[in-house]
């Protein structure tokens, strides 16, 4: 057996404004929390950063500083974001990214871009990002640049990533 899968997770993703913390910041955090595969509860909400959100990533995103403008800041979020998560595996794609964001968490996690590496490795040449992923799985790929859309389409990348479990 590659993984052994739970079936109670909590999928996240982050919106940031670059890869590197202290640098870049959380713009917008989504997640989905699962019981026995069953949706049970959602958060999402955007996030004021300390700096202004660069014109590259809110083109990309879509989301601009008067968005955030009245939005909490990550600190005043973060003891909310943890309560949520309370002690779920997180699941979510290129997760080794988000998880750098999230100071002090304890949780397990499963990166469906690591288990599709293992599980497919046939993908090389078309890739393992999300969209890939719906691609070589035919679902659709997530709307918007958005963290909540992202979430959507990793938890239906998850499911079918646990059918190609050989175990």
């Amino acid at each position: 057996m590659i993984y052994k899968f739970d079936k109670n997770y909590t999928v996240i993703a982050l919106i940031t404004t670059g890869f590197s913390p202290p640098l870049s910041h959380v713009i917008e955090i989504a997640a989905i929390k699962f019981r026995a595969e069953k949706e049970i509860n959602l958060y999402q909400t955007l996030v004021k950063p300390p700096k202004k959100i660069p014109y590259v990533i809110e083109c990309l995103t879509e989301i601009n500083n008067e968005m955030v403008k009245n939005s909490p800041t990550f600190d005043e979020i973060i003891d909310d974001v943890k309560n949520f998560f309370e002690d779920d595996i997180l699941v979510g794609h290129n997760l080794k990214i988000d998880i750098k964001f999230l100071p002090d968490f304890k949780n397990n996690f499963i990166d469906t871009l690591q288990l599709a590496l293992k599980l497919i490795p046939n993908l090389k040449s078309v890739g393992y990002g999300l969209k890939d992923l719906c691609g070589y799985f035919k679902i659709p790929p997530p709307l918007n640049y958005r963290a909540m859309d992202f979430c959507l389409s990793t938890e239906k990348i998850f499911k079918l990533l646990q059918l190609n479990n050989p175990d």
